[in-house]
């Protein structure tokens, strides 16, 4: 959304000072202008396609070239630009609305799996490799490999594509705070956390491998051959 607005914001103030001729009147296909012109064109229109608005291209089409011959235009700057956020906020609203639908959804379903383990919080844990070393308490720092991934699939965040990472439990998001807090050393684990456990925006899938407990000063707070 805030690119769009660059975007556009570069379409209002820079065009009809560089690079605006009446929009009948061609230039050559390879010129520096040209390029530019199609740059401008394909980021709106692919910021466009993902705005999760309902959006006509033939009237914004007709609304561009309105500006650029200098015509009668249905609605001053500050309505235009009122009307565009307003849609770019019903868009957002709508969207968070099906993925909390969708969350709900899921966590009814994966709660009756096999294995599954609902806390009282709402956690959704599951043991995909049983570890035997030491349980963490809150005070520990741990040090685990991760992947975390939305409910279609997509991964957004990952340890596995540099060094494990180390974090004190009392810093962690309590999703991840309370799960490791019920793993041992060697144990991998799938985590399926709730908004209210994470970030407050969706619900999240992480595999967490809990590799040691740092310092913890006993022999069972290191997994051996990671």
């Amino acid at each position: 959304m805030k690119r769009i607005f660059v975007c556009m914001l570069l379409l209002a103030g820079v065009l009809p000072f560089s690079f605006a001729r009446g929009i009948g009147e061609a230039v050559p296909e390879s010129s520096e202008q040209a390029d530019v012109s199609y740059a401008f064109g394909m980021l709106i229109a692919g910021d466009l396609l993902t705005s999760e608005m309902e959006f006509d291209a033939a009237s914004f089409i007709r609304g561009f070239r309105a500006a650029m011959d200098g015509g009668d235009l249905r609605f001053s700057d500050q309505e235009a630009m009122a009307l565009v956020q307003d849609a770019f906020m019903n868009a957002q609203d709508a969207k968070a609305a099906a993925e909390a639908a969708a969350g709900v959804a899921f966590l009814a379903e994966n709660a009756l799996k096999e294995g599954v383990t609902v806390t009282e919080s709402g956690l959704q844990y599951e043991v995909l490799v049983a570890g035997t070393g030491a349980t963490p308490d809150i005070s520990d720092t741990v040090r685990v490999h991760y992947q975390g991934t939305t409910l279609d699939g997509e991964v957004f965040d990952s340890s596995y594509d540099d060094e494990p990472m180390e974090i004190p439990l009392d810093w962690a998001i309590p999703g991840w705070s309370e799960g490791l807090r019920m793993m041992k050393v060697g144990e991998t684990a799938r985590f399926v956390i709730p908004p209210e456990l994470a970030y407050d925006n969706a619900v999240l899938i992480f595999e967490v491998q809990l590799l040691a407990i740092v310092g913890s000063g006993d022999g069972e707070g290191e997994l051996e051959n990671e």
